[in-house]
């Protein structure tokens, strides 16, 4: 009896602080009753300590002595318990699991915003068995996969104007992480002189303080930080601080720079009066610059003039240029300058003096000055004073708000603090009057250096750096992503650096090494450091993230098991998963299970428990065997074992039959109501449990005469042998059990019913008998008196009847013969008187005990003296012997026949009252059979013999002679077996000859005599003669021969009994042999050489699973069951040296996969041999060697020099050889070693050289005289011809090409221009001029120019050059952005020899806002009344053809007379920045039909409010919304969608097609599809409207994949409802065994192109630096004789309408620049700085590009994971980490 379901859980959860000495109780089952608690006793079986037990009547207490510091505890509890009254003991065991949950663990996390997906933050503890953990609260941007391992899901970001927020993060009820992301660094910009404007904010649950020099800021409670105190951006264009925040023990500060913004508020500054002197001229003439400045930096200043003598000579330019049209007279002017808000005046004056005194210009050399940075506004440093000149002026294109210069004296003090950083040098000019001649005056030019001092902080290039290290690696240098870089803007600046920690060091260059602390991955997976940095006065810190890489140091985790399975399970169910953690993760955490199998039962590799065998509980209830777990790490693989126990649990299965091969027989004594037979229940097995066990039994069967009651005891309280015709009956008895549903079984007895002596003989004739004795002698005649005859019931020896004489007066002259009854008068008494005498006759039978009768005759006496007889009769015994089945005759006997005296006057049949026979005919002298009892035959079966007297009478006398009739045998029965139910036997297939089938026959013949003897024969037989009888009078069958089991697994022969003197009676009996299988036969592969091909390992390895099919492979076995193929496992002998192992060892599903632990490289080894070996079930085992051959895989790109250069003359012939061959060699073989060589593209001057294909010869192909070019670059592409995809490397071969006469060239490859749109110019834009080398000076080239590539959309009278000079001239009434953005003109330059060179000029129009927003369509939009509140209904948009900030458009809906609303304005409202239109409150007014609401919307240029434009949208509110049903899609049943071959490669397979169907009508039942996840790769494709799902993509695979696509069905509604179905789809790959080439290939094709992508950008980065080095080398050469020229020009008034400054290099305005685009297009100055100009474009960056992705991890690429994201692509090679926005402090 067991214990029964126990009413208490047996998982226990805990928490860790309630362990310690608590109490448990697991309760007893219902049918667990009067448990006697001190005589029963547990027993705990554990391998951890603190666990105890005891009993109580109600069940099993459990109890805890000690804190549970591990996460699951196994406790088995094994219990004896004395049970009832009788003490009844019950054995069970309970199995517990304790499942702890450690107590609430806060823990806080710090990262930086901009921390990219897919980044370590933490890892948890999880449950046991929790495969699927999640994280609740708000931290969204957070995820935990089945490994606990705690990752970012996205790249954090941070709330708008928040710096700091605090996100928590709950796993499980008892882990709160608060993960605090903040800034590393933060800007903003506000305008000056505000007051309470927010900063931004932090979280108020961060502590917060702010670090700030002066108290401008103020920080709030609820964490906003506001302006406290107005800034003046006048004295301060730049504020710094830092916040400074705490949570728990962790702190963080961010670097906040505060941008202040200028508004307009001061007015221009000027001088009051100007004097000008110019020559007499008719020409027009600039006459001098009123230079106005603005203290503010915004708004643009607008001059005019006005002439004082009432004509129009005097004009004047943007930038203040005073001209007149001709100088032939003098004039006064006034001149107003205005920036919007305020207006100056002053007065000009000019001067005419005769041409012929015009020596009025003199130039000074340079002088320079130097002064330090950040001095005080008002230092004075230098003097450009010289002998005789006053009035000293900065020239107008020189910055006057930098410096102030002493007109008188000429010293120069700075009017604000400067900046090296900023700007590092000035190029000023002076302009000085002639004291003695006004009209004369000189040019001072002035170099300022700004010295430098350490004002700077050092700074990191990246925010983050994330580096790797190996585990256990002490002492060891961290490799990076990308190294520390840190740069100062400082000059000559030397760094220290710290790390946070012990754990790593730091040295003076910023290498980070890994201290003598043991690197523990499994205790720091990594490490997130600070790394400062000191230049000795300031100092800045960076993050460090290191990634500890895994090592194999952990041998796998496996506790022992538990496990429970029906017996009824079929072969192969999944019992359960054995669990083994390895504490390494990746490859060396990668698990595999071996030796895992018990002949039941068997563990896969993957861990999962399956059923190996058919199960008998019955047989064997529980299985224990150990499984071996070891890892795949690749330098040593660590393996551990655990106990696996499996119950088998009970199944009701129907009870069985003992003798279900043999039929008992029962011998049983009538009348003994069956007492004999035993309890029937040891007949039949039921080896089930409970209920399951306990039976009912019943008889089924035709005689009432049989009773069985529940106990099994049968009763037969009728059987009669002597009454009844049946001797012997079959009985079928059936037992039931009580299972649910009740299950049954019937069994066959033989019941023979044996006599027993309980009849006594019965007299069957009269008891009066007459006799006579005559006087006269007769010595021959009969003495024969009387005859005694008497009938027993019963048989055998009990119904055999012994006549003995017992007394009475008779017996003096009477005797009895003992045996016939006879009575006989031995002698003629003639003395005995007349009269009756009495004689006593005993009558016994023969049984033991003797049952017996006392009869007493009485016999009539009469003495007849004087007559004479003689005999009558021939004898006294008279025999007649008959045949049974006769017929006989009437009469049947003359009985006058067996006399021989005639007197005989009558026969007669004294004291006969049987009846069988009777006498009749004149004399009664025949004798006839009664037909009554006998109709026509005898059957000496039923009665052999007949017996009784005849008496003969005479005149005088009578004589009696007894008449026996004998029925004589006749051969009329067959003999018969006891029973003819077929017979069983089972013998094993090793049986020895003369073994017996153990079977007994007994068979009998109701005949006698010859008759009855009967003998045996074998016949019909099919077991090939095998089998004989022992002997032919014994039914005892033996083997003669060899049994085979594969061969024959049954036969059956046919059992005869018979007569040997008449065959012919005969009956049979069938005999079924089943032939026994033993493992007599080996497993047998089927080739003795197996043959697999794979690829190599690929070397960025991915941790992906692949499977490897064999081709052919086939074992067999003669055997059966384990023996046989079933039990047949296959596996791979030294599986370590073997590049494949076993993952499913059944023979029907032989799956390999690819040994991760081995590195498989074509180029080292091609050939492995290893040893397969099959082993059955009873360790019978053969081997077949399998060859593995390593297919090489186009992993191993080609390799060339990098750069070939060769010279060579420009008079080379056509075919002339530069470079014989390019020398490259491919490690790979075959085709993928086969290389060719082709040039990278057919621009300009690839053309003139070509190149063999085969071994990258490089010849002439055209003439070299007509190439413009004198160094050509040709970039050769040596590629192979692997597969899956070809790799390449590239070979530059630069050609330098040798002249007489050297080209000219351009000093830039590239002029940049910048004008405003919508401005008016005419005149020489820039002048562009090129150099020629005459051996080894530059000088001016005397070259010609003309423009070619004029923009299309150009006027071509719009630009000229002048084609000696170079200048560039323009005439454009107006530039419009909008219809021609930029304008492109190449400039050639040609010298005397014809040698040519090009120079491209790039003009960009600046955008003006000049074009008001316009709608440029009708909006109508429907919803429904109903709609929830919130709901947006339709988006209106307007175009503004204006770009940037110009373009920025705001939407606000307004109300006028046009129209009319049912709504109140806070109804219907429209998102401002995106035009979309929102219910605000309910739409729903009860309207009972449709109506329009119309909604008027203007759209606002954001950049001017007064552009605006408006549009009349019609909102119509349906009164119902119609859609109210969501589609239904129609059930794809997943059997009927055939998996997917992926074999031919094809695409736009068909798979299925789904319907959908939609009650609704019209639109909102129409449907469409799409799918909506599950699409890796795009693999499939929908057809939107048939539903039409194809397989789109071309992969290759190996093995079944299950893909989970999720479809959507949507309607087409104004309110669109939708549903899902996901679809479980199988990939059907190769099963050829080389790894999948494109599931690999994927990966590779997106690394080498993201490789191909970090090459061109990085190429492109190198070229950009050099361009703009080349650039700044120039610069300065180009500056003086630049600025000459322009003073030049102005002066002389050589050229008209210049616009100053435009090619000058104004490298001090770009700080200004930056902050100030107004103040840009005021001066028109513009940055040549190409890596400035960049950096404005990128700041902020633009996320155009990818995703950047953390390539710290290797990738798996998952195509078949169901709830798996879209797989992530790793970064180009050359990235340098990711885009974040780069702080300036500065």
């Amino acid at each position: 009896m067991a214990l029964g379901s126990l009413k208490s859980d047996r998982i226990v959860l805990l928490s860790q602080e309630d362990t310690n000495n608590s109490e448990h109780l697991f309760e007893f089952g219902d049918a667990v009753e009067d448990v006697n608690s001190n005589s029963s006793n547990c027993v705990i079986r554990t391998f951890n300590s603190g666990f105890n037990c005891s009993l109580n009547s109600s069940g099993i207490i459990v109890g805890v002595n000690k804190v549970l510091d591990s996460a699951l505890y196994h406790v088995i509890v094994h219990v004896t318990l004395q049970i009832g009254s009788e003490n009844a003991e019950v054995e069970d065991t309970l199995s517990i699991l304790f499942e702890v949950q450690a107590t609430q663990q806060n823990q806080t996390i710090l990262i930086a915003e901009g921390t990219l997906k897919d980044t370590l933050i933490t890892t948890v503890d999880l449950k046991v068995n929790d495969t699927n953990p999640s994280i609740q609260g708000n931290a969204h941007f957070l995820s935990m996969d089945s490994n606990g391992l705690v990752k970012t899901n996205q790249t954090t970001l941070l709330d708008t104007d928040f710096v700091s927020q605090m996100f928590t993060a709950i796993v499980y009820d008892n882990i709160f992480l608060n993960i605090v992301v903040y800034k590393l660094s933060h800007q903003i910009s506000i305008n000056e002189n505000t007051n309470g404007t927010v900063i931004c904010k932090t979280d108020q649950r961060v502590d917060s303080a702010l670090l700030q020099t002066k108290d401008f800021l103020l920080l709030l409670p609820d964490g906003s930080i506001v302006v406290k105190e107005p800034f003046d951006y006048e004295m301060i264009k730049e504020y710094m601080f830092e916040l400074f925040g705490q949570v728990d023990d962790k702190n963080f500060t961010i670097k906040i720079t505060l941008n202040i913004l200028d508004v307009n508020d001061n007015p221009p500054v000027l001088d009051n009066n100007y004097m000008f002197t110019v020559t007499n001229s008719q020409l027009r003439a600039i006459v001098g610059v009123v230079p106005a400045t603005d203290p503010d930096t915004i708004g643009v200043l607008n001059y005019s003039i006005t002439d004082e003598g009432g004509d129009s000579r005097f004009l004047i330019g943007s930038f203040g240029e005073v001209s007149m049209v001709n100088t032939r007279r003098g004039g006064n002017a006034i001149v107003t300058v205005t920036d919007g808000v305020f207006y100056v005046n002053a007065s000009v004056k000019v001067n005419v003096v005769s041409g012929e005194t015009n020596d009025t210009h003199e130039h000074f050399n340079v002088s320079n000055c130097s002064i330090f940075e950040n001095k005080d506004k008002g230092t004075s440093f230098c003097s450009v004073f010289k002998e005789g000149y006053v009035d000293y002026t900065f020239d107008p294109l020189s910055d006057r708000t930098k410096f102030i210069l002493n007109s008188t004296t000429g010293n120069i003090t700075t009017n604000a603090p400067l900046d090296r950083e900023d700007i590092d040098h000035y190029d000023y000019s002076v302009i000085a009057i002639q004291s003695k001649n006004p009209c004369k005056f000189a040019t001072i030019p002035v170099k300022i250096s700004v010295l430098d001092e350490n004002d700077e902080t050092p700074m990191f290039d990246q925010p983050v750096y994330r580096g790797k290290i190996r585990e256990n690696a002490n002492g060891t240098k961290v490799t990076f992503e990308t190294p520390l870089k840190v740069t100062d803007k400082d000059l000559n600046s030397t760094f220290t650096f710290n790390i946070s920690g012990t754990a790593f060091t730091i040295s003076s260059t910023g290498e980070i090494f890994s201290s003598d602390e043991t690197i523990d991955r499994e205790t720091h997976s990594s490490y997130n450091l600070s790394v400062m940095v000191k230049d000795g006065k300031h100092n800045n810190s960076s993050i460090v993230e290191i990634l500890v890489e895994d090592m194999n140091d952990n041998p796998p985790m496996a506790s022992n098991m538990t496990f429970s399975v029906l017996e009824n399970a079929t072969e192969d169910t999944d019992i359960g998963q054995v669990f083994a953690t390895d504490a390494d993760i990746g490859i060396n955490a990668q698990l595999i299970f071996t030796d895992a199998s018990s002949g039941y039962f068997e563990v896969n590799t993957t861990g999962f428990l399956k059923v190996n065998r058919l199960l008998d509980r019955e047989t064997k209830d529980e299985d224990v065997f150990t499984v071996r777990v070891c890892d795949s790490g690749r330098d040593i693989s660590l393996c551990t074992r655990s106990w696996i126990t499996v119950n088998i649990t009970d199944v009701n299965e129907a009870p069985s039959f003992k003798y279900n091969k043999e039929v008992p027989v029962f011998r049983i004594p009538e009348n003994s109501n069956c007492s004999s037979i035993s309890d029937l229940t040891e007949f039949f097995l039921d080896g089930d449990l409970g209920v399951n066990r306990e039976l009912d039994f019943s008889v089924l069967s035709e005689f009432d005469t049989f009773h069985i009651d529940s106990n099994g005891k049968l009763s037969c309280p009728d059987l009669d042998f002597d009454d009844s015709l049946n001797k012997v009956y079959e009985l079928t008895i059936q037992a039931t059990d009580r299972g649910d549903p009740p299950l049954f079984t019937n069994g066959t007895i033989i019941i023979v019913v044996e006599d027993v002596n309980d009849n006594a003989p019965i007299p069957t004739d009269d008891t009066h008998f007459k006799i006579a004795f005559y006087s006269g002698a007769c010595p021959n005649c009969s003495k024969l008196v009387a005859l005694i005859t008497a009938t027993d019931k019963d048989s055998g020896s009990n119904g055999e009847i012994e006549f003995q004489e017992s007394g009475g007066n008779a017996s003096d002259f009477l005797i009895i013969n003992t045996n016939s009854g006879l009575i006989e008068a031995p002698t003629n008494d003639m003395s005995l008187s007349n009269g009756t005498y009495l004689y006593i006759v005993n009558i016994t039978d023969k049984g033991t005990p003797s049952r017996g009768t006392t009869v007493t005759l009485s016999f009539n006496v009469a003495v007849l003296m004087n007559t004479q007889i003689s005999r009558v009769f021939n004898e006294d015994k008279l025999i007649f012997n008959w045949p049974e089945n006769v017929a006989f005759p009437s009469p049947f006997i003359v009985v006058k026949n067996f006399t021989i005296n005639p007197a005989i006057e009558k026969f007669v049949l004294p004291n006969y009252n049987i009846g069988d026979f009777y006498l009749n005919g004149s004399k009664q002298e025949f004798l006839y059979v009664n037909r009554t009892k006998h109709s026509t035959f005898f059957d000496r079966e039923i009665q052999h013999q007949y017996r009784f007297i005849i008496q003969a009478k005479l005149p005088l006398y009578s004589m009696l002679a007894e008449l026996t009739i004998n029925i004589i045998d006749v051969n009329d029965n067959p003999p018969r077996f006891q029973s003819d139910i077929a017979q069983v036997a089972v013998i094993k297939e090793n049986a020895t000859n003369g073994t017996s089938l153990g079977l007994m026959f007994n068979a009998t013949d109701s005949d006698e005599g010859e008759n009855a003897e009967i003998a045996y024969k074998i016949s019909n037989e099919n077991c090939d003669d095998v089998f004989k009888l022992d002997n032919a009078n014994s039914g005892n069958i033996i083997l003669i021969g060899k049994l085979d089991y594969e061969d024959k697994k049954t036969c059956k022969l046919t059992l005869t009994v018979f007569n040997p003197n008449n065959e012919t009676m005969q009956s049979s009996v069938d005999v079924h042999i089943e032939i026994e299988d033993v493992n007599d036969n080996s497993p047998s592969f089927d080739q003795s050489v197996y043959n697999v091909s794979i690829n190599e390992s690929i070397k960025d390895q991915v941790e992906e699973e692949v499977l490897v099919y064999i081709n052919g492979l086939n074992v067999t076995d003669r055997d059966s069951r384990q023996f046989g193929v079933k039990g047949v496992r296959i596996s791979i002998e030294r599986p370590s040296e073997c590049p494949l192992l076993v993952k499913e060892h059944k023979v029907d599903n032989f799956v390999l996969m690819i040994n991760q632990s081995m590195t498989l490289d074509y180029e080292s080894t091609i050939n492995f041999n290893c040893t397969l070996r099959a082993t059955d079930g009873g360790n019978l085992s053969s081997t077949a060697l399998l060859e593995i051959e390593l297919l090489d895989i186009n992993d191993n790109s080609p390799e060339a020099d990098d750069v070939i250069e060769r010279e060579i003359p420009r008079s080379s012939k056509i075919d002339y050889v530069i470079v014989s061959q390019i020398n490259a060699t491919d490690r790979d073989s075959g085709r993928n070693a086969l290389l060719s060589f082709n040039f990278s593209t057919n621009d300009d001057g690839y053309s003139y050289f070509k190149i063999d294909a085969t071994n990258g010869k490089i010849s002439i192909a055209e003439n070299l005289t007509t190439l413009q070019l004198d160094s050509v670059e040709l970039t050769v592409i040596v590629s192979d011809d692997g597969l899956p995809k070809p790799l390449s490397t590239s070979v530059m071969v630069k050609i330098n090409i040798t002249d007489d006469n050297e080209r000219p060239f351009f000093s830039q490859a590239e002029y940049r221009e910048k004008v405003e749109e919508n401005s008016k110019l005419e005149g020489v834009l820039m002048t562009v001029t090129a150099q020629d080398r005459q051996k080894e000076n530059i000088t001016a080239c005397n070259c010609t120019y003309r423009l070619i590539d004029i923009s299309d959309n150009s006027n071509d009278n719009s630009y000229t050059i002048d084609g000696v000079t170079g200048d560039l001239i323009v005439n454009v009434s107006g530039y419009d952005r909008e219809e021609e953005p930029f304008i492109t003109l190449t400039v050639v330059a040609r010298d005397e020899g014809g040698k040519e060179t090009s120079a491209r000029v790039n003009i960009t129009v600046l955008d003006q806002n000049d074009n008001d927003p316009k709608f440029l369509e009708d909006f109508q939009f429907e919803v429904y009344q109903e709609a929830p509140v919130g709901t947006c209904f339709g988006m209106v948009t307007a175009e503004d053809k204006d770009e940037g900030m110009n373009a920025v458009t705001l939407y606000k809906i307004i109300r006028d007379s046009i129209t009319s609303s049912n709504y109140n304005d806070s109804v219907i409202v429209i998102k401002e920045t995106t035009g979309e239109l929102c219910s605000n409150e309910s739409l729903n007014i009860g309207a009972v039909r449709d109506f329009t609401e119309h909604v008027r919307v203007e759209a606002i240029d954001k950049g001017d409010r007064n552009r605006r434009n408006r549009v009349t949208v019609s909102v119509i509110i349906k009164y119902k919304d119609t859609n109210q049903h969501h589609p239904n899609i129609t059930l794809v049943k997943q059997g009927d969608i055939e998996p997917i071959s992926l074999k031919s490669r094809q695409t736009n397979i068909p798979v299925t097609t789904l319907r959908a169907n939609d009650l609704d009508e019209g639109k909102d039942g129409e449907v469409e599809f799409s799918i909506l996840e599950g699409n890796v790769l795009d693999m499939f494709t929908i057809d939107r409207d048939t539903g039409a799902l194809s397989f789109s993509s071309k992969i290759t695979m190996i093995g079944s994949h299950p893909v989970y696509l999720t479809v959507q069905a949507t309607d087409k509604g104004v309110h669109p409802k939708s549903s899902t179905l996901t679809l479980n789809l199988t990939l059907e790959g190769e099963k050829e065994s080389y790894i999948a080439d494109k599931v690999k290939s994927a990966e590779e094709f997106m690394t080498y192109t993201w490789s191909l992508v970090g090459v061109a950008c990085f190429l492109i980065l190198v070229t950009a630096a050099a361009v703009f080095g080349f650039c700044q080398s120039r610069i300065k050469a180009h500056r003086d004789s630049e600025l000459y020229d322009d003073n030049r020009r102005t002066f002389n008034g050589l050229k008209h309408n210049v616009s100053y400054g435009v090619n000058m290099p104004q490298m001090h305005l770009l700080q200004q620049d930056r902050t100030d685009t107004n103040a840009q297009r005021r001066t028109g100055f513009s940055s040549d700085s190409t890596s400035f100009e960049s950096s404005l474009d990128r700041y902020p960056p633009e996320r155009d590009g990818p995703e950047e992705f953390d390539h710290r991890r290797s990738f798996r690429i998952s195509l078949f994971d169901r709830h798996a994201p879209a797989p992530q692509l790793p970064p180009p090679r050359e990235s340098s980490g990711p885009i974040i926005p780069k702080p300036d402090y500065e």
